[in-house]
This record gives structure tokens, C-alpha cells and sequence, in this order.
């Protein structure tokens, strides 16, 4: 195959995977404010570590290293990550029980208004 064929090639490839991130970023950045919002900060630490450091960066070596794609390498290894991370996320949604989740958090804000009046009482 010609240089010029396998540039093509890419370029295609490239341009195939450029509209994706659009539709991952929405998940993963509509997901991470449910986590913030349920008080899953933590999670958010763990879901990057996984999605960039144990996928991303040996998937990174081999698409630039290895298959010497070099800057399309790269921007498929932030697809891949970014992709890595709505799916973790979005598998941590689907698998919660929202109706517990609710109820934490009316706790929660009863916990602050008691604990608010018995200061403005005192």
C-alpha cells in the first residue's frame, strides 16, 4: 500500500471518529455532574485513573509507538479514554438504586435544617 493511500486511509479513520467525542463528552460530562450532584466525588478519581491510565496509556504506546500513527494515535487515545469514562460512569447510573439515593439526600437536608435551627436557637 502507497504512503499516500495509508494517509488517506487515516485521514478517513480520523475523520470517521472526529463527530464521536460530541456525543461521549455529553455523556460523560452529564454523568459526572450526577455524580458530583449524588456525592460521588471519589468515583470521579477512580473512573480517570481507569479510563487514562490503564487504558489510555498503554493503548497511547501502541498507536504511537508501536503503529507509529503518531498524532491520530493520539487523538484516538483521548476518544478511547473519554469513551472509557462515560461508559464507566454510565455503568455506574444504570446500576443505582435511585429511590435509596433520594432518600439519603432528603436526610441529608433535614440532618442541615435541624442542625441549622438548634444553632439559631441557642
Amino acid at each position: 500500500m502507497s504512503t499516500i493511500a495509508k494517509r488517506l486511509g487515516l485521514s478517513f479513520l480520523f475523520v470517521a471518529f472526529a463527530f464521536k467525542p460530541i456525543k461521549v463528552d455529553e455523556v460523560f460530562l452529564s454523568s459526572q455532574g450526577i455524580a458530583r450532584g449524588s456525592g460521588w466525588q471519589c468515583l470521579g478519581a477512580y473512573v480517570n485513573l481507569a479510563a487514562y491510565f490503564m487504558v489510555g496509556l498503554p493503548l497511547a504506546v501502541l498507536l504511537c509507538f508501536v503503529l507509529h500513527l503518531r498524532g491520530v494515535g493520539l487523538w484516538m487515545v483521548i476518544l478511547a479514554g473519554s469513551t472509557t469514562q462515560a461508559l464507566l460512569f454510565a455503568l455506574k447510573i444504570s446500576f443505582t438504586d435511585w429511590q435509596k439515593q433520594a432518600t439519603e439526600a432528603r436526610e441529608r437536608i433535614f440532618k442541615r435544617t435541624r442542625a441549622a435551627e438548634s444553632r439559631g436557637s441557642t
